[in-house]
């Protein structure tokens, strides 16, 4: 009947289940790179900023 319908719920589903993981993914990599950072700063020397 309403094909259209349909394509566009599945393009809500594909959302719905890739921004969570898009977001978990985000806030893994940045407080990776925080990590990283600090570690480079002790590794050289430097003040490591809290």
């Amino acid at each position: 009947m309403f094909y259209g319908s349909e394509f566009i719920m599945k393009v809500v589903l594909v959302l719905a289940v890739l921004s969570p993981a898009l977001l978990l993914g985000g806030v893994g990599y940045r407080y990776y790179a925080g990590w990283k950072a600090q570690h480079i700063a002790v590794a050289l020397g430097g003040e490591v900023s809290e």
